[in-house]
């Protein structure tokens, strides 16, 4: 019986599964085979799924296809305009509190070339220690996305475009993880680390960026910073980490899992400065590693 035709995942959980039937099971009658070709066909994303956590991705969708392929393509979630948030001010998420924003577009109705606020632009979400927010999409009417004040967590969450940057770290210690979901179009920074502490960045997509990620250059407190950065695919670039190393910055990069495309440097240092001038770039895509 031929399964010409069927989309291309699907055939392959078809025909992986037609290959181990028993001789029995080939005597079936055509109509028979025919239901069972069917209930295959009609449940694939729920055995893709199972493949998947069959093969026990650490975190979610780390290797599983499904995740890689809407890297590749950036299939940022496309909620209906009907459904979409607009924040007069930005939505605080308490200390050990998780926001779960059902794959909602969220904003603030501000253009990015619009009048800025005064000092450091309001961000769409604040953070307090502790806090964890997921499945949000960020649209493009904002200045800053996400702003945290001590270690949080932010998983799932998806930037259509960034502006000023996507998410701003002001912990002063402890560890921000920063796990699913992706940005594109963000022509400067996409995750700033302005504070101390550790930064991990898993399982994420990036396409048509400045920076992944920057250790605060000028800021004027400077301290150690660490950053590490695996499994992620990013597409037109120019700089994955930046760093500091005149301040004991550490930037450590799985690049065995991470996917590159048109980026043209994996890690630059910089001598960063804490007087407000601007940093001077000391090396550029190299490994210092000892």
């Amino acid at each position: 019986m031929s399964v010409a035709g069927i989309p291309a995942v699907r055939s392959e959980i078809a025909t992986s599964m037609l290959a181990h039937m028993s001789m029995a099971a080939i005597g079936m009658t055509y109509t028979t085979l025919t239901l069972v070709l069917n209930y295959i066909l009609s449940n694939g994303s729920a055995l893709l799924r199972r493949s998947c956590r069959h093969r026990r991705c650490s975190r979610p969708y780390r290797r599983c296809r499904s995740f890689r392929q809407a890297c590749r393509q950036l299939l940022v979630p496309n909620p209906s305009a009907l459904t979409n948030v607009k924040l007069s001010a930005p939505r605080t998420i308490k200390a050990g509190e998780t926001f779960d924003g059902k794959n909602l577009r969220y904003g603030r109705g501000i253009k990015c070339n619009g009048a800025p606020d005064v000092g450091t632009p309001s961000p769409v979400f604040i953070l307090e220690p502790g806090a964890t927010i997921a499945n949000v999409v960020i649209g493009a009417d904002q200045q800053t996305g996400i702003r945290c004040l001590g270690p949080c967590t932010i998983r799932n969450v998806w930037f259509e475009e960034v502006c000023e940057e996507a998410i701003i770290l002001r912990q002063t210690s402890g560890r921000t993880t920063i796990t699913g979901g992706g940005a594109k179009s963000a022509p400067d920074v996409v995750v700033r680390h302005n504070g101390a502490g550790v930064v991990d960045i898993d399982s994420y997509c990036v396409q048509d960026f400045g920076r992944l990620y920057r250790s605060c250059g000028n800021c004027s407190t400077q301290v150690k910073r660490e950053v590490t950065i695996s499994n992620v695919i990013a597409r037109n670039g120019k700089l994955i980490a930046g760093v500091n190393s005149n301040y004991g910055d550490v930037a450590t990069i799985d690049t065995k899992t991470n996917a590159y495309t048109s980026v043209t440097s994996v890690c630059d240092t910089f001598r960063g400065t804490n007087n407000g001038n601007e940093p001077v770039r000391l090396t550029q895509n190299q490994s210092n590693a000892k």
